[in-house]
């Protein structure tokens, strides 16, 4: 793995705690603490990577999913928006 995936992977992981933190006082499910990017194949063909997040308290992603993305790197950076976004709308939501 490069430098950057690691580096990549250990924002990511802060960003899921930092986002599931924000939702303490929130009514939620577990599943809101989980994030996830899938290797999706479609019809015999390599379809892409795709973000997916099946929790309650965050609209962000239609479906629960955003993607297809051409590499996990683009997927990966995908998803860092989504959790800022998601922490942001917490956020907002508790001024």
């Amino acid at each position: 793995m490069s430098a950057a995936a690691t580096d990549r992977a250990a924002e990511i992981a802060e960003l899921i705690d930092r986002h599931y933190k924000a939702l303490a006082g929130d009514v939620r499910k577990d599943r809101d603490g989980h994030w996830s990017i899938s290797e999706r194949f479609s019809y015999g063909r390599h379809a892409g990577w795709v973000v997916e997040h099946d929790g309650y308290c965050y609209d962000g992603l239609e479906d629960g999913e955003d993607g297809p993305f051409p590499t996990r790197e683009e997927a990966e950076v995908v998803l860092i928006e989504h959790l800022l976004a998601a922490i942001a709308q917490v956020e907002d939501r508790d001024d």
